[in-house]
C-alpha cells in the first residue's frame, strides 16, 4: 500500500494574493497545485516550503503588505505591526526550515511577477 500525504496549499482568505495567484492557469501547474507555488519554488535560489509560501501569500495583504518589496527596493523602512511580529514567529514555529523577512519580500514579489506574466490567462 502506498500512503501519499498532501498538503492544503489553497487560499483561506478570497482576497488574499494567493487566491489571485490560484486563479490563473500556467504552463506551472501541477497535478496537486497551482502554478504559483511551482513557479516560486523555482524562482528562489534555495528550497522553500510548499506550505510556506501558500501561507505568506495567503496571509497578504492582511498581515503582509503587498507592496512591501517596492518599500525595501526604494530603501524605506516599512511599519512592522503586532500581526506581523505574531505571523513571522508562529512561521518559525510551524516549519522545520526557517524564513527570513528577505524571503517573504521576496516570494510577494515573485508572485506579483506571476501575475504580471501570466495576467492573461486566468481562469475562475
Amino acid at each position: 500500500m502506498i500512503k501519499i500525504i498532501v498538503g492544503d496549499y489553497s487560499a483561506k482568505k478570497k482576497e488574499s494574493l494567493l487566491a489571485r495567484c490560484q486563479k490563473i492557469r500556467s504552463k506551472y501547474d501541477g497535478f496537486l497545485h497551482a502554478g504559483i507555488i511551482h513557479y516560486i519554488q523555482g524562482e528562489m535560489p534555495f528550497f522553500i516550503p510548499k506550505g510556506m509560501i501558500a501561507r505568506v501569500l495567503d496571509k497578504c495583504p492582511s498581515v503582509w503588505s503587498e507592496d512591501l518589496p517596492e518599500q525595501i527596493k526604494a530603501g524605506k523602512d516599512p511599519p512592522i505591526t503586532k500581526a506581523m511580529k505574531k505571523e513571522y514567529i508562529e512561521l518559525q514555529k510551524d516549519f522545520m526550515v526557517p524564513i527570513s523577512g528577505d524571503e517573504i519580500v521576496e516570494i510577494i514579489r515573485l508572485a506579483k511577477k506571476f501575475i504580471k506574466e501570466n495576467k492573461k490567462r486566468r481562469h475562475i
